[in-house]
């Protein structure tokens, strides 16, 4: 069935996503967007009212807490103050003060980088963006290179079968018992994150998918002066980077791989996240009627 879509500033991916949304025979409305095809309006307010579905970027908010909409800056209740209860909005990294805020105006906001679906899929894409950097940034070949993998949550299990394909030697640095067992079943060798210490020089390239320090000084200090160290993980990090450019290591910080190595899939996987949500609200809206406050 046709709906209306709204998409709000943006990279490539939401380029791209306007594309598909088209493609499927959907109304696509857009902000400080340039989208062949799409319906360019004439203001924030008139873009939001127009669709069912309001697209807004990633991340939703500057690290000061407003919203960056092309060059204009707004305060986040931006986000908040042109939507009504019948409608829906999707974005990425959304704080959950904003979305408990969204509630309490009775319409629905979704962080679509929680959802465990857009996690699963997206985690390929980040893992052969991975590999292509590493693949870039070393003089050697994957085969037979000493690998560490820092986590083995949806990224870290992708990354460590598609890097044992190509003939690496995989290691899974994590802490519960169940990721040891997995290693064990799967034929990757493990080591307890918290027993890293003195045990890093082997490993010629360091993947981390874990979003909190654990690659400070002392641990950098113990890598090859050649290591590659590639973090995954989102804000704050994995990796105490003042350090890595101290120490002269070649550290990335590989921040939205999927949108930047393959901004197609990535479109895709969102463009079917925002299907699944938008079928998730509509089966609750029909289960669980909902009567706006605003309604006298």
């Amino acid at each position: 069935m046709s709906q209306s879509f709204a998409i709000v500033s943006g990279d490539q991916r939401l380029v791209r996503l306007a594309r598909l949304l088209l493609q499927d025979g959907h109304s696509v409305y857009t902000w400080a967007l340039a989208a062949q095809g799409s319906i360019a309006t004439k203001s924030l307010q008139d873009t939001v009212a127009r669709a069912h579905c309001i697209i807004w970027p990633v991340p939703l908010l500057t690290p000061e807490g407003n919203v960056l909409i092309g060059d204009e800056i707004l305060p986040a209740l931006a986000v908040l103050q042109y939507m009504r209860s019948d409608q829906i909005a999707v974005g990425g990294r959304i704080p959950q003060s904003l979305i408990q805020q969204a509630r309490e105006n009775e319409f629905t906001l979704v962080d679509y980088t929680t959802r465990e679906d857009f996690a699963i899929a997206n985690a390929v894409p980040s893992a052969e963006g991975a590999i292509a950097l590493a693949m870039a940034q070393t003089e050697r070949t994957l085969h037979t290179a000493n690998c560490l993998i820092i986590g083995f949550g949806r990224i870290g299990k992708v990354l460590a079968a598609k890097l044992r394909a190509m003939g690496a030697t995989v290691t899974i640095a994590a802490r519960k018992l169940e990721d040891f067992l997995w290693c064990e079943a799967q034929g990757y060798h493990w080591v307890e994150t918290g027993h890293l210490d003195g045990r890093l020089a082997p490993y010629a390239i360091v993947f981390n998918t874990v979003p909190h320090l654990v690659l400070g000084d002392g641990r950098l200090s113990q890598l090859q002066q050649d290591c590659l160290v590639v973090d995954l993980a989102s804000a704050p990090g994995g990796v105490d980077f003042q350090a890595a450019k101290r120490r002269g290591i070649n550290c990335h910080w590989a921040l939205g791989l999927p949108g930047k190595v393959a901004p197609e899939t990535a479109a895709e996987i969102l463009r079917d996240t925002i299907y699944h949500i938008v079928a998730d609200h509509q089966a609750s809206q029909a289960v669980i009627p909902r009567t706006s406050k605003r309604e006298v």
